[in-house]
């Protein structure tokens, strides 16, 4: 059995924001993190996972005004589908990295 990890990053490191300092900081770590981890167990057949995420929909932003509406945001239930598919399924590639956006990015 190979261990699997999955974590959740933020495409937002790719284009920092205003008033972004502290989490951006935050997700910077966990991706370094994932990578050094990934490089740890990859050699006994263990694989990270790390997603990062453009805004999902979720009570996170509740509190965030002047962010995308919601209306555009990806549903956490269909990245759920997404990370439950890609961990049940045999990986004839792999990479520690995936970035998930909306549509209309």
């Amino acid at each position: 059995f190979e261990l699997q990890y999955v974590y959740f990053g933020s495409a937002s490191l790719m284009q920092p924001w205003p008033k972004n300092c502290l989490y951006g900081a935050s997700k910077a770590a966990l991706e370094s993190f994932a990578l050094s981890l990934h490089k740890d167990i990859r050699p006994k057949g263990g694989k990270v996972w790390l997603y990062k995420l453009g805004s999902v929909d979720t009570s996170f932003f509740n509190s965030i005004s002047n962010h995308l509406p919601k209306a555009k945001m990806m549903q956490s239930s269909i990245v759920a589908d997404i990370v439950v598919k890609n961990l049940s399924c045999p990986q004839e590639v792999y990479s520690p990295i995936i970035t998930l956006l909306p549509d209309h990015l």
